[in-house]
């Protein structure tokens, strides 16, 4: 079981994140919301999910708190991925992601945790039925 967040995981390309907020479908569990689409499949196996992580600098000005927060739901999302990617390979599925800190405040890691937790089940739950 590989827990490494590499770049080719990472949701960067300008066309895909454009292509997720004009045909997303989204799940929201208070202050974390989760934007995803499904693609069609590649034979790449490494494009099963790409994932994005954002927090809004309207709410927190200063870098280093969006950059901690960010920091929190990448180190959350790569030690709990693996269930996901599993069912998406073998339903032969790509997933690109973007994961939206919506609260005001810092949030309590053991919350953030709960929350995405919760969001990566309800997902993983919509993929297999």
């Amino acid at each position: 079981m590989d827990l490494k967040f590499p770049q080719w995981e990472r949701l960067k390309k300008q066309k895909l994140i454009q292509q997720l907020f004009t045909q997303k479908q989204s799940l929201g569990a208070y202050p974390v919301r989760l934007f995803w689409l499904e693609l069609p499949a590649t034979e790449d196996a490494h494009l099963l999910c790409q994932a994005a992580f954002s927090v809004p600098k309207k709410k927190f000005k200063r870098a280093n708190k969006r950059n901690r927060i960010k920091r929190q739901m990448r180190e959350i999302y790569r030690l709990h991925r693996q269930n996901l990617q599993n069912i998406l390979q073998k339903k032969g599925k790509n997933l690109i992601c973007l994961w939206f800190f919506g609260g005001d405040e810092l949030p309590n890691l053991v919350l953030l945790k709960t929350k995405m937790l919760h969001l990566l089940d309800k997902l993983c739950l919509q993929f297999n039925q």
